[in-house]
């Protein structure tokens, strides 16, 4: 044998048995995985590889092993894999185990627990939720109000709305609720709010005139598009190629159409697009 033939041949076995010592770790059962994560000495890849596919195939029995690795002195890695598994687990006793843990936890890592009771949305989570949402450090109250978002409920709307002028995250929350329940009242309160980041409220704007009883969103429209702020009159022209065909809105838009020259381009390649007749004609 040629001495490249040799080395290619002595390559390919070495990345053959580095293939076969990884590939365990990805294949092996639950009780495999939680002893990775029992023996002390068991390497932190093996270890954060093991809570990871713990969130595929892990079962109650996985829970407390995970969970115990839900502490602030715990490599961040490792810490993250943990969250993810025990996320993924179907299983009531996780959300207790994220709530137990973000009793105790502080800063990032408190973070992270306050997302994943966002992502589990059990309704165990709402209390601790919203203490923290007013929580004095920025990153915890902007995790616990978009993890409050994430749930899309009357309560969870509820939490926030006393937030949604102090923090732009609550705000951005207080919206997702608002369109997850299709509440045109609550996106307005949104527009009219103070100290509100004008991305949020413009979104609030869309979100109302697709949700409005139609006299009250054609009325919104017609405001909308004649204002002094480009911003809103993206808006209202975006939203009008979603809006219902109607007499109604056929005449908001005819009027718009006919006393707004500086947006007669745009608001004709909308009325194409909706095939509107009473701006078409």
């Amino acid at each position: 044998m040629n001495r490249i033939l040799f080395f290619a041949t002595l390559c390919g076995l070495t990345f053959c048995a580095a293939a076969q010592l990884q590939q365990p770790a990805f294949k092996a059962g639950e009780r495999v995985l939680l002893e990775v994560l029992a023996k002390p000495d068991s390497p932190l890849d093996d270890k954060v590889t093991a809570c990871q596919e713990l969130g595929h195939q892990g079962t109650a029995e996985a829970v407390a092993p995970l969970a115990a690795l839900l502490k602030d002195d715990t490599p961040p890695a490792l810490f993250h894999a943990a969250r993810y598994g025990l996320e993924n687990i179907p299983d009531p006793a996780v959300d207790a185990a994220f709530l137990n843990a973000a009793k105790q936890l502080k800063g990032r890592a408190l973070i992270g627990v306050l997302q994943s009771l966002g992502n589990r949305r059990a309704p165990a989570a709402l209390s601790v939720l919203t203490t923290n949402a007013s929580a004095t450090d920025e990153g915890i109250a902007s995790a616990a109000a978009l993890a409050l978002g994430k749930f899309g409920t009357k309560e969870a709307a509820f939490a926030l709305k006393p937030l949604i002028e102090k923090n732009a995250s609550a705000a951005e929350a207080y919206l997702a609720c608002a369109g997850t329940l299709r509440d045109p009242v609550m996106a307005e309160e949104l527009t009219l709010a103070k100290n509100i980041p004008q991305p949020v409220k413009l979104a609030a704007l869309h979100e109302l005139l697709l949700t409005f009883p139609e006299k009250a969103a054609a009325e919104r429209w017609a405001s909308a598009i004649r204002s002094d702020d480009k911003g809103t009159v993206d808006i209202a022209l975006r939203t009008a190629s979603e809006l219902p065909q109607s007499k109604r809105f056929g005449k908001v838009f005819a009027d718009a159409l006919e006393s707004l020259p500086s947006v007669r381009s745009r608001l004709c390649a909308v009325a194409a697009e909706r095939k509107e007749p009473a701006i078409a004609d």
